[in-house]
């Protein structure tokens, strides 16, 4: 096995450094794909020799079990990798992509993929703490029984949910399997409840319920301190967020971006110390919730636009819901927003800027900040264009862009090009902001060869007296 010295520290949801340690991490797997695989290909368990392990670079595929069990670990990295078509049940046994279960501490899942897995992609469950799943993509085609993209239960926290992009998921009612649809579920088992869960920075679009936290019933524990922050929630079949309380905890669901959530963009059953704030709501769906005290509280410090237009997204037809610089979203959210506990943080909006960016911060999960960096060419120096006679045509070069990408170069040359020598021309990047780089290149005209007679031998010129 490889092993290796890795220096981490891990964040706490204020994105700064609380845990710092410098440990031997031993490479469990790097490269190996395990297919058809009917029993767990890893189990972690509380051996003190299961820690510190890194699963990297991996496939697990066409399997009829869960891939990978973590229990009573610490300190586990998987990254990399790929679970695809993972059965849903054997019989009344799930299967579950990865399993994070009984008081496990420092658990890192990133950069994965998970494509038709089983019973839930990734569950958390019995008070794991300290977990962060971040920039995964986590998807069912049309047709495949799966529960959820993420299933937190019982669990200390906290638990960062971060940059990830989650679709596809339907309702499933077939034992053992039990799901209403949604891409990340939050809830309890037992009196036990999920606590200090943190959802930020992912798109979550294409189910049936996006993102729902709840209670399993008055007898079961209530999600407590979940903040559900600066993510995009559009195209899903029924609501974009459910929160859906027994015993009023806390619960933060702000500066969201809402887009064409079918029936409701955000619905609450119960909202005792809750807060619904600087959300951005766009086209169809609707807000409310189980009484008309908590509608109005909804309706408080939210901006809802009708016509998803007039709300100023930068491509609404890519699912791009950055905010253009004439938004009405800009600067009009509400400057203070209350602490609801004294460890609330999350100040960075879906791109990791800081809040705010103008007089005050902006509704939705985007804060705007004006674009000042100009194209950079992609060539420093373009090489000069030559030709004897003219030059017709000219090819554009291309510059690289912090927000638009590529950008072709235009130019104020009139073709054709004729005079002998060297003309310079100017080509201009121009982005979307109005921020422009020019680069000049050479134009050579330089006729190199000597006329060629049209007839090699000229005939002899006879005359009687004179050639006039």
């Amino acid at each position: 096995m490889k092993k290796f010295i890795l220096q981490l520290s891990l964040l706490s949801i204020f994105f700064v450094q609380t845990n710092s340690f410098s440990q031997t991490y031993e490479v469990l797997a790097d490269g190996i794909t395990y297919e058809g695989f009917s029993s767990t290909v890893f189990y972690l368990n509380n051996s003190s020799t299961d820690n510190y392990k890194i699963i990297r670079n991996c496939t697990f595929k066409n399997a009829t079990s869960g891939a990978i069990w973590l229990f009573q670990v610490n300190h586990i990295i998987i990254e990399n990798c790929i679970f695809e078509n993972i059965a849903a049940a054997t019989g009344s046994v799930e299967h579950i992509g990865i399993k994070i279960a009984d008081n496990c501490d420092n658990i890192i899942i990133k950069d994965c993929i998970f494509k038709n897995v089983g019973a839930d992609a990734i569950q958390m469950w019995q008070f794991p703490t300290n977990v962060q799943i971040l920039n995964n993509e986590i998807w069912v085609e049309d047709g495949v029984e799966a529960e959820n993209a993420i299933d937190v239960k019982s669990t200390t926290g906290p638990i960062l949910i971060k940059g990830n992009t989650i679709h596809g998921f339907r309702p499933v009612y077939n034992a053992p399997l039990s799901s209403n649809g949604e891409g990340i579920v939050i809830h309890g088992v037992g009196t036990g409840y999920a606590q200090q869960v943190y959802v930020t920075g992912n798109r979550i679009w294409d189910n049936t319920l996006g993102i729902v936290s709840a209670s399993d019933g008055p007898s079961s524990g209530t999600p407590d301190k979940v903040i559900i922050r600066s993510n995009f929630i559009y195209n899903n079949l029924d609501t974009g967020v459910l929160i859906a309380e027994e015993n009023g905890r806390d619960c933060d669901v702000s500066h969201n971006t809402f887009y064409n959530n079918t029936n409701n963009h955000l619905y609450v059953y119960g909202a005792t110390d809750d807060r619904f704030a600087n959300n951005l709501f766009a086209g169809t769906g609707s807000i409310g919730a189980n009484s008309g005290s908590v509608t109005t509280i909804l309706h408080n410090d939210n901006l809802t636009i009708s016509d998803a237009a007039d709300a100023k997204f930068a491509a609404i037809d890519n699912d791009d819901f950055h905010l253009l610089s004439d938004s009405p979203a800009i600067d009009a959210g509400a400057p203070t927003l209350p602490i609801l506990w004294s460890d609330e943080g999350l100040t960075t909006d879906i791109d990791d800027d800081t809040r705010p960016q103008g007089s005050s911060v902006d509704y939705g999960a985007d804060e705007y900040a004006a674009d000042t960096t100009p194209p950079v060419p992609d060539i420093s120096a373009l090489p000069d264009i030559t030709a004897e006679c003219e030059v017709t045509a000219l090819t554009p070069p291309t510059a690289t862009d912090n927000v638009d990408g590529q950008i072709t170069g235009t130019t104020n040359a009139t073709l054709p090009i004729t005079t002998q020598g060297t003309t310079v021309i100017t080509w201009t990047y121009t982005d979307s902001a109005g921020n422009t780089t020019q680069q000049t290149q050479n134009v050579v005209i330089d006729d190199l060869t000597a006329p060629v007679p049209d007839i090699s031998t000229l005939p002899e010129i006879t005359a009687e007296c004179e050639v006039t």
